[in-house]
């Protein structure tokens, strides 16, 4: 025999050894599950808060657009629903109480409108107190939902 085949035959087989295991994780993995627990929880708070802060415009958005505009109380009921919506929004700032100039000057306050809208605003207010009002009730859902989707949520600082 070759001495060679000898010293190939006294060598033992190799040894493959244990499957590397997943568990226990490294800590930087741990780290990384934590993190991304936290940014989940951060995020699912954040949204939760973002959508009940803007529940009742939402509700208000919904309503206007469910107000028949041919009825002769549509612009009674437009603005019944700018004014619930303020009154959710700004409840230190007794809205219930105002009307006339003091309402309007509220309203312009709280976000900046055109000419036009301003108009309309003043008509929308005038017109619970004519019998003959001169305001197209479509102008007037317009302008409360250009209203509604500006100003509200108000700014933490306007409330």
């Amino acid at each position: 025999m070759n001495p060679l085949d000898q010293a190939l035959e006294n060598l033992a087989d190799i040894s493959v050894g244990n499957e590397v295991s997943y568990w226990p994780l490294a800590w930087g993995w741990w780290v990384l599950i934590i993190v991304a627990c936290m940014t989940l929880i951060a995020a699912s708070y954040a949204t939760i808060k973002y959508r009940q802060k803007r529940r009742v415009k939402r509700k208000a958005l919904l309503t206007l657009r469910a107000i028949p505009l041919t009825e002769t109380s549509a612009l009674e009921e437009i603005h019944h629903v700018l004014r619930a919506a303020c009154i959710h929004y700004f409840p230190n700032k007794n809205l219930s109480a105002m009307h006339g100039q003091a309402w309007l000057q509220f309203l312009f306050s709280q976000h900046d409108l055109n000419d036009t809208q301003k108009n309309t605003l003043r008509l929308l207010t005038e017109s619970l107190y004519q019998a003959d009002v001169n305001i197209d009730p479509e102008s007037a859902s317009n302008a409360v939902n250009e209203w509604l989707n500006k100003a509200l949520p108000p700014r933490s600082q306007d409330v």
